[in-house]
């Protein structure tokens, strides 16, 4: 499974994360899971569901919804990871960094360009 595997790369000391949040289109009891019996709620600062947000990944309300939350962070300032090509060019439309999830080797070669860009 792939979700330990991101959670452990997320929390490397070396890649000095500020906040990592989790994004997903989940209805409330779905979401409820991952937080308490997948442990994301641990392994994340938060989470940002469409159940709670009231729209979807797809739409740039969702984004713009999570720049409200997230007071003093710039939409330039956040790097968005997904499996959806569209949830991606959605979040690059409104101005975030965003990157196509397609396996946790390519994750980390992307990460790495990011983290020696800093």
């Amino acid at each position: 499974m792939t979700a330990p595997r991101l959670c452990s790369a997320l929390s490397k000391p070396d890649w000095d994360k500020d906040r990592c949040y989790l994004a997903t289109n989940q209805e409330k009891y779905r979401t409820a899971y991952l937080l308490d019996q997948m442990g994301f709620g641990r392994q994340f600062d938060g989470i940002f569901s469409s159940a709670y947000v009231g729209y979807m990944k797809h739409d740039t309300a969702f984004f713009e919804h999570v720049l409200r939350e997230l007071k003093n962070v710039k939409a330039q300032e956040m790097l968005f990871w997904d499996d959806q090509p569209g949830n991606v060019a959605t979040a690059r439309e409104i101005g975030l960094h965003a990157e196509l999830y397609s396996d946790f080797a390519d994750f980390e070669k992307k990460m790495s360009s990011y983290l020696n860009e800093s």
